[in-house]
């Protein structure tokens, strides 16, 4: 020990004493400023905390459409004889229906992305530029294959009643708009049928003429060897035909396929691409600022750059009393 009484060194069996000697000595000899700059920061993380604008998230959660949801459009796809455009082996395809995997599918990329967002932005004007969305989808996996399968979209806005809007609307643009693309695969796939039934009429028609033809053709030249009333009164006949749809086979089966055809009527409103689960409900809390773990962040923040800047400003006072000396 020194003369003063403080403990500079400690003793042979407590090799502990002197740095806890020493510590106890730092913190009281700059207590002063490592306590302002503690109170300098908590007072800027506070008024930070306060001063930030509060932030609200809501949450809407939407899980996979039912069979019965999905039936309109695979009973038109049935119908049709299409074969959904997805990646399937040879025997699934056989089955030419949608699944509630395939139609799901298609919700989930839409509400993941940007187009779908500058749309409800666009249709929102100014009420909804603030949003920032965020797309969690969840579902079996190798580790839980027994996991439920959800998709959960979040909203965050200042306004608390805008981001429980916005959620739940993000989530119904992006199922209709995926009933459009199914419904729209539909008639598109009706529309090509019809087309080449149309095609396949027009061409049995031209058949039919060019064997009336052939027929005229023949009686003509058996006419001129032998002369028949009846063969006269035939190829007038024939020359005077104007439809020789009657004389088609097959053309009354080709002509109710068509009706049938051009008789599918799929809206979109007619299936349903998810089913909202949980609507998103006003949030009454903000999120953020979180004040308590700003302050607190404020608090630690402060020490560590007391104890720092104290511990700096010792050693540049060590190292002026080397000099010194």
């Amino acid at each position: 020990m020194s003369g003063s009484g403080r403990h500079r060194f400690p003793a042979d069996d407590d090799p502990c004493a002197l740095d806890l000697i020493c510590l106890y000595e730092f913190v009281m000899r700059w207590r002063l400023l490592i306590a302002g700059i503690t109170v300098l920061f908590t007072i800027a993380a506070a008024v930070h905390a306060y001063r930030s604008p509060r932030i609200y998230r809501a949450e809407a959660v939407f899980t996979p459409p039912t069979w019965a949801d999905i039936e309109p459009l695979n009973s038109a796809v049935r119908e049709l004889g299409l074969v959904p455009p997805v990646e399937r082996d040879a025997t699934e395809q056989t089955q030419c229906v949608f699944t509630t995997g395939d139609v799901y599918d298609q919700f989930t990329a839409l509400l993941q992305s940007r187009a779908i967002r500058a749309k409800l932005v666009a249709d929102g004007q100014s009420d909804f530029a603030g949003c920032t969305f965020s797309v969690q989808i969840r579902g079996p996996s190798p580790r839980d294959p027994l996991a439920p399968t959800f998709a959960t979209v979040a909203c965050e806005h200042r306004s608390p009643d805008t981001a429980a809007e916005a959620a739940n609307l993000l989530g119904e643009m992006a199922g209709t708009q995926a009933c459009r693309d199914a419904v729209e695969y539909i008639h598109r796939g009706a529309e090509t049928r019809r087309l080449s039934i149309e095609r396949d009429m027009q061409l049995m028609r031209k058949a039919a003429a060019k064997r009336r033809q052939d027929e005229i053709a023949r009686l003509t030249e058996s006419q001129g060897t032998t002369s028949s009333e009846e063969i006269a009164a035939r190829i007038e006949a024939l020359r005077s035909r104007t439809s020789d749809d009657p004389f088609i086979e097959e053309l009354r089966e080709i002509e109710q396929e068509l009706a049938r055809v051009s008789s599918i009527a799929l809206a979109p409103g007619q299936i349903r691409a998810a089913t909202l689960d949980k609507p998103a409900s006003i949030p009454t809390c903000p999120t953020r600022p979180n004040v308590r773990r700003t302050v607190l962040g404020g608090v630690l923040a402060g020490l560590l750059a007391g104890f720092g800047l104290s511990f700096l400003l010792r050693l540049r006072a060590i190292s002026l009393a080397q000099i010194e000396h």
